[in-house]
């Protein structure tokens, strides 16, 4: 049964005491030991009598915090409505979750208090949550809190530095209440998406494609560790994937099976879990622990269909002992069974045993190799005495038991010595310090709600421009809205609808108050336009008879539980049809997965717009569009679908397609040395990133072959993978002359002019278009006069800049450069460094985060472009607001926009970058 011990015990880690964890484990009882793997759910918002003598008796390691539990009092809009919380308003939630986390932590260190070598420790509590954004059900923490959104949203963006900047709100705001562990990332990949169907993990993912969900899925958790400062452990779930389970997983009474293969697995699945478990535990984008899933994999050697991985020694031990995570199990990575009291673990156990008899159903999943038990029901409770003193007793009797939960303990004690260094008890118990929902956090959620907008009908902003106008005063639009109606939407009797009936009308009578009047926005929800279709609803058949225009706000499809989620479908398929709704124009705002429609459905409306998140940016985001906001024009459009979109076998799209390199672009190449010189290393790199089909670059780890035909006719062939769209190859050529350069990846095939090979006294090479001169910065090709050089110079600038829509050429520092790379600037690099291409500032070589806003990068990129250059006025607005009037954007806008600026630069560090106010004249960028 204890196959997982056979990759050996967990491994010192750097960065924290050894021999402090080495003296606990001696001084502490079979007792604390075994309490220290619970991880375990209680009942009401503070420290009551029962939960402290579960901290003072029973020991048990951690505490889970949740809404379903009453933990965490976020206000009447929110709270389940039978925890008994006042119904008033003026809750601070953020500051009763800190005294509830200090009144636990407290109890906890003064229950575990000891002297070891002269110096007082206690052990601190684990304090987990849930917060995967878009709210609820699966955000814990909301009022007062930063709205992030789903983890879909962010990977519709296909900006990692979004993903990073994300994690970094959420480490921060946890940190700042005291939570210390995060069921989170969710990186499982939606490799085949369900319209409708049972188990579909939906916005829950970042997406389809696994690297790119691996990609998302580290830089969020490089944000969570940094701004956190180390004082939140991560849990990457839910392993090995449940990107195929084809049903609910916590409500089945049957096993849910993915039958995949474990190559298959290896190919896909695996891949997230992997690129986030590439080093020790903690580090840098390195999950500190890893949640199994209830899952059985009956395709993968030691798997069965009737156990769950969380139940399965010789299953997770084939998994963990795979190289790509054996490492990272050996350095004491953490594994966390996924809550034990869900549907999948009841069923599980009723096959088993007949009934759920709670001491064997832990002790098959320690045994099984998790390290940590969660429990977050409070029925578990009263069981949990009896549980460890069962366990206790396996404990001193069995040395295999002995072995398993000493092993498992260290790894727990592993993880709460790096959070708190030393485990001295003035700091288990400090007070939580921090802030939340601060207001750049919440201009970033409004940039990336606008940055995730995904046209799908029509396909892009100019098309849309042209095809939906924006609505006229005089005109009515009706509101379809599903979040208020329990037979379209989860809200039951015992919380409160997401938002209010009529939100959307009130958000646009807000945003654009003088261009619609009250009179003429009317709201329903999905069960009255249900009713109105079977001719049961006279008053909602009026209002969609009166609207000019009908906009349908949708969640998810799911009619089985909710039947009125199906009235969109029935709707598409009717309303050209019905004399009545002719002339509409029908739009669909998905705030929830984008891939319920079928072709036939989307050829019935106007616009299809894919927003993959209910926060109140996103809703503001749809209304933007709706109304042509010049920020639409400016920020949105670049969002595509991250999860392919087929229904009934069509493939609208595919995103493995869709993330393979265009075979339409031209790369462009640095050598190193240039000229190169035979027998001499040559390295040749893309100096761009590679572009995918979808627009945006292709993922981390995409193929890239560099085949070499050399001057004798021979060829050399070398695999490189891309990091940031850029990938490398490096050969010796034995001899002068000239050499071709191919670079295939997926569908491109691109073969270079050729490159000159010869002593540093030939003549340079001749290397045409798309291979730079790195020392120069545009092509050696012969050339009549100096005029004509020059011209040839401008000439390649301005073909770069327009080889892709909004692509703009990277600044690079160092001798090399790129065709069409902008002069040099008089700013130091490591004060001040702004890729233009992937829209990233870096401050010292430390990248700012969370990012600049739109506007705050754009005006900066233009200084930056034009360091030293008094930039006008006009010049600036063209460029940040290039949809807008110059003569409509105040000075005092524009003032307050370099002062934001400047402040966010000033903030960072940047002490020798100055923007200098030219009154009368306009701005300019000096170090």
């Amino acid at each position: 049964m204890l196959a997982l011990l056979a990759a050996g015990p967990a491994r010192a880690q750097p960065g924290f005491d050894a021999e402090l964890v080495s003296a606990l484990m001696s001084a502490m009882t079979a007792r604390e030991k075994v309490g220290q793997l619970f991880l375990v759910g209680f009942l009401g918002a503070e420290a009551s009598a029962d939960v402290r003598r579960l901290l003072s008796e029973l020991k048990v390691g951690g505490v889970y915090l949740s809404q379903e539990n009453c933990n965490i009092v976020n206000g009447p809009e929110h709270d389940p409505n039978d925890c008994g919380f006042a119904r008033g308003g003026g809750v601070d939630t953020p500051a009763q979750v800190a005294g509830l986390v200090a009144q636990l932590q407290r109890q906890a260190c003064e229950a575990t208090r000891r002297n070891l070598a002269g110096r007082e420790v206690c052990l601190p509590l684990l304090v987990a949550v849930d917060h995967e954004g878009d709210g609820r059900p699966l955000t814990r923490l909301i009022n007062g809190f930063t709205p992030v959104p789903s983890a879909m949203a962010i990977g519709a963006t296909f900006d990692p530095s979004l993903a990073e900047a994300v994690g970094c709100i959420v480490g921060r705001e946890l940190r700042a209440v005291g939570v210390n562990m995060l069921f989170g990332p969710d990186l499982d990949v939606l490799d085949l998406p369900r319209s409708g169907g049972q188990g579909d993990q939906g916005i829950r993912v970042f997406g389809g494609h696994p690297l790119w969900v691996a990609e998302m899925g580290s830089r969020y958790v490089q944000g969570l560790h940094a701004c956190s400062e180390g004082r939140l452990a991560a849990v990457a779930k839910h392993f090995p994937g449940h990107g195929r389970s084809n049903r609910k997983v916590d409500s089945e009474d049957i096993p849910v099976i993915v039958g995949k293969t474990l190559e298959e697995l290896q190919q896909v699945d695996l891949v997230p879990f992997a690129a986030v478990a590439q080093g020790t535990p903690g580090q840098a984008g390195v999950t500190d622990a890893i949640m199994t899933s209830h899952l059985s994999y009956a395709g993968v050697p030691g798997c069965t269909a009737d156990a769950p991985i969380t139940f399965s020694p010789s299953c997770l031990q084939s998994f963990f002992s795979l190289p790509q995570m054996a490492s990272w199990r050996q350095a004491g990575g953490l594994i966390v069974a996924d809550d034990l009291g869900s549907g999948a673990a009841l069923a599980y156990a009723r096959r088993k045993f007949g009934d759920y008899l709670h001491a064997s159903v832990m002790e098959e999943a320690l045994l099984a190799g998790n390290d940590l038990l969660a429990l977050a029901a409070v029925w578990h409770l009263r069981d949990l005495p009896s549980t460890i003193a069962y366990l206790v007793s396996r404990y001193e009797g069995d040395p295999l038991v002995r072995q398993r939960v000493d092993d498992a303990v260290r790894r727990v004690l592993m993880v709460k010595a790096r959070l708190y260094p030393g485990l001295d008890p003035q700091a288990v118990t400090a007070m939580p310090q921090g802030s939340v929902g601060r207001a750049d956090d919440r201009a970033l959620m409004d940039t990336l709600a606008l940055r995730a907008v995904t046209f799908i009908r029509p396909a892009g902003l100019d098309e849309f421009r042209v095809r939906l106008p924006a609505p006229s005063v005089g005109q009515r639009v009706l509101f379809v809205e599903c979040w208020d109606d329990p037979a379209c939407s989860p809200p039951t009797r015992r919380y409160p609808p997401y938002w209010p009936r009529g939100k959307l009308a009130a958000l646009a009578l807000e945003m654009y108050p003088g261009r619609v009047l009250p009179e003429n926005l009317r709201s329903i929800g999905f069960s009255d336009l249900a009713g109105a279709l079977r001719g049961q609803s006279p008053q909602a058949m009026e209002a969609l008879r009166e609207a000019d225009y009908i906009v349908l706000a949708y969640l998810e499809r799911d009619p089985l539980e909710y039947p009125a989620s199906e009235a969109l479908k029935t709707f598409l398929r009717q309303v050209r049809s019905l004399p009545e709704l002719r002339g509409k124009q029908v739009v669909v705002f998905a705030f929830g997965s984008p891939y319920h429609l079928d072709a036939g459905e989307l050829f019935n409306l106007d616009l299809f717009v894919a927003l993959y998140s209910k926060t109140e940016h996103h809703l503001r985001a749809a209304i933007k569009v709706l109304f042509h906001d010049p920020t639409v024009f400016a920020e949105a459009g670049r969002g595509r679908l991250p999860v392919d979109y087929v229904v009934d076998s069509y493939a609208l799209y595919r995103i493995s397609e869709q993330a393979q390199a265009d075979p339409d672009q031209t790369p462009q190449l640095r050598l190193r040395p240039d000229p190169p010189r035979p027998g001499e290393p040559l390295s040749v790199e893309l100096a761009t990133p590679l572009l995918a089909r979808n627009g945006h670059r292709v993922p981390d780890g995409t193929p890239v072959t560099f085949t070499f035909v050399l001057p004798d006719g021979g060829n050399q062939r070398v695999q490189a993978l891309t990091k940031e769209g850029v990938a490398r190859a490096e050969i010796i050529v034995p001899q002068a002359g000239p050499v071709r350069v191919t670079v295939g990846s997926g569908p491109l095939l691109w073969t270079s002019p050729p490159i000159t090979v010869g002593d540093r006294g030939d003549h340079p090479s001749s290397t045409g278009p798309g291979v730079p001169d790195s020392g120069r910065g545009f092509p050696t090709v012969p050339v009549a006069s100096g005029v004509a050089a020059l011209l040839l110079a401008a000439v390649g600038y301005l073909l770069s800049r327009r080889a892709r829509p909004g692509l703009r050429p990277q600044t690079t520092a160092g001798p090399a450069s790129p065709v069409g790379a902008p002069p040099p600037h008089p700013l130091p690099p490591s004060e001040l460094t702004v890729d233009l291409a992937g829209r990233r500032v870096f401050i010292k070589g430390h990248e700012l985060l969370p990012p600049l806003s739109r506007e705050q990068f754009d005006l900066l990129a233009y200084l930056y472009e034009n360091a030293g250059r008094v930039c006008t006025r006009e010049e600036i607005v063209r460029r940040v607001w290039p949809e807008a009037d110059a003569g409509g954007i105040s000075d005092q806008a524009l003032d307050s926009l370099v002062h934001r600026l400047r402040e966010r630069l000033r903030s960072s560090g940047a002490e020798q970058v100055r923007i200098v106010t030219l009154r009368g004249l306009g701005y300019r960028l000096e170090a």
